[in-house]
């Protein structure tokens, strides 16, 4: 892992938040309407490392629109196929909108039906401010995404039950689902949710997260030592591996494992 401090990553995470909201609008008003939002989903493609649209198909093919970490660049795909790409550091998101509405009008995808009205708030969103990000922080933050994926990827293996594998842009987090429990109508009652966040207001810096849903006590939780992360305290049950843990190893994916396997496992024993 390279050595980026904590308190660096934060501008890119905010810049790299702001950015994958161009990613998730053109899905969000071409697609049909969905009331958890999960048209605006995004998938993480491992080969580019970068986090891609769910795609749009008109006769022109599948198209997709994405974000490359390492380069910062906003691109569009037809079929798979790269066809353009803009570089977005020292521009400004309403430059990306421009650019990407003028790219999707020549496959056929209206660029009056675009905007960036979103259903939710980001803190300190501003359309018109030029978005700075820095190499080395850019690398970290594709490494956590890539590592994320790949081991979520085999967490889904295992668990069959398990919804498939996205990024919120609301929160810009990489996670699945573990439905555990189901009612008559088929509704989720018992849940456990495994995933990265990249940062937010109540944990300033990336972490990987494992929660429960119903809540356990969090004192219940405490009783258990947890080899690595510590257990979350506030509006939620469960642990966290904060990133200034995860770069004091090379072994990401491993500590990642560890983490996540002996946290279900508590919290499994915690909800019989």
């Amino acid at each position: 892992m390279n050595e980026v401090k904590k308190e660096e990553l934060v501008p890119v995470r905010k810049s790299l938040h702001q950015a994958i909201q161009l990613v998730s609008a053109v899905p969000r008003n071409i697609l049909p309407k969905d009331p958890t939002d999960g048209m605006s989903s995004l998938e993480w493609n491992t080969q580019l490392e970068s986090l891609e649209s769910l795609p749009i198909t008109n006769d022109h093919g599948e198209i997709r629109v994405g974000l490359k970490f390492e380069t910062f660049a906003l691109y569009i795909t037809v079929d798979h196929d790269s066809k353009v790409a803009l570089e977005l550091s020292g521009r400004s998101v309403d430059q990306g909108l421009t650019w990407l509405k003028a790219e999707l009008a020549k496959y056929d995808i209206s660029s009056e039906s675009i905007n960036l009205d979103l259903p939710y708030e980001i803190e300190n969103y501003d359309y018109s401010k030029i978005l700075q990000v820095n190499n080395e922080a850019l690398t970290v933050f594709g490494q956590l995404y890539q590592m994320t994926a790949e081991v979520l990827a085999d967490i889904t293996r295992k668990w069959e039950e398990a919804f498939d594998i996205r990024c919120w842009p609301h929160h810009f987090d990489l996670a699945t689902l573990i439905p555990l429990e189901t009612d008559q109508e088929n509704e989720i009652t018992k849940s456990i949710g495994i995933g990265l966040s990249p940062g937010d207001d109540g944990i300033n810096e990336p972490y990987v997260y494992v929660n429960i849903w119903p809540q356990v006590e969090v004192a219940t939780l405490q009783q258990h030592k947890l080899a690595q992360g510590d257990w979350n305290t506030e509006g939620w049950s469960g642990a966290v591996l904060p990133y200034s843990q995860m770069s004091e190893t090379d072994h990401l994916g491993k500590a990642f494992e560890q983490f996540t396997s002996a946290v279900i496992d508590i919290l499994l024993q915690e909800t019989k």
